[in-house]
């Protein structure tokens, strides 16, 4: 385990110490089957997903996610798991400021950390980062971005994000853009979809384009269905991803699944190699 794995595994039991109505989060469940041209068969990929947040007239805000999947290829396995912190404060008048750090591995560790500033006015939240990543081979990465969302009428919520990652070593940049859309058509039923696009990983720009449905239960949890196709000139990947959400303390903020492609779009890593590396590379060879 990890040091911030430990750290998130701390907070999170200290967390239910604290007043319930200030914290919500979600235990996520997945399974995912990705078909491509690469591959002679299809590669599976089950999935655990929990994340907590704490916010409330202290100031303090508290937002920890820990997870682990299990990409499956003809009986070979690559595991990766995260742990994702944020510590801020918010001012009272919108305005917030803290503190990230996130960790990931699959058969190497990748650490990001930095700092983000935002703001939040109900329908309205947004943020700004800056952070460098840490990577085996020692490399000099600085990531920043800018990301949203916004409710309309409050049934309909739009996010979006534009991510730029630097290397010292190297004239190109990896560029991220991301924009999705939730439509809740009732309290049970709700429909989403996403656009992404990730330039400078290769020589040609990787897409991703997902669409999907979500049900909720009476007693608050929601079961998520997408489907999403990523093409990178000739490469191409159909996935599909079944989710399963059980709310803590509150409703889920989305109506698409934790590990699907949707949730990516102001949300998960921040960014643009961050991203890519850990929803993409593994798709790029054999596992």
């Amino acid at each position: 385990m990890n040091k911030y794995s430990f750290v998130a595994l701390a907070a999170a039991v200290a967390l239910p110490g604290m007043a319930m109505a200030e914290v919500s989060g979600s235990i996520d469940l997945g399974y995912s089957v990705f078909d491509s041209n690469v591959y002679d068969d299809n590669v599976t990929s089950p999935s655990l997903k929990a994340n907590l947040s704490y916010g409330g007239e202290t100031g303090l805000l508290l937002d920890l996610s820990a997870g682990t999947k299990r990409y499956t290829l003809d009986g070979n396995d690559l595991d990766l798991n995260e742990a994702n912190i944020d510590l801020g404060y918010a001012f009272g008048n919108g305005f917030n400021a803290g503190i990230f750090a996130e960790s990931f591995s699959f058969g190497v560790d990748v650490t990001s950390r930095g700092v983000f500033a935002g703001y939040d006015v109900g329908k309205f939240a947004g943020e700004a980062y800056f952070g460098t990543m840490e990577v085996p081979f020692g490399e000099d990465i600085n990531q920043f971005g800018l990301r949203g969302t916004y409710s309309l009428g409050g049934n309909t919520d739009f996010a979006a994000e534009i991510a730029r990652t630097t290397f010292d070593d190297f004239d190109e940049d990896v560029d991220y853009l991301g924009l999705s859309v939730s439509h809740k058509l009732s309290e049970t039923f709700g429909v989403f979809g996403s656009v992404q696009r990730l330039s400078g990983a290769f020589d040609d720009d990787l897409t991703a384009v997902s669409l999907g449905g979500s049900y909720t239960l009476n007693n608050g949890m929601s079961i998520a269905l997408e489907v999403a196709r990523l093409k990178q000139d000739v490469f191409e990947v159909d996935t599909a991803t079944l989710g399963f959400s059980i709310p803590l303390g509150g409703k889920s903020k989305s109506v698409s699944p934790a590990d699907g492609t949707a949730a990516d779009v102001a949300g998960g890593s921040r960014g643009a190699y961050s991203k890519f590396i850990k929803d993409y590379a593994f798709l790029m060879g054999p596992v």
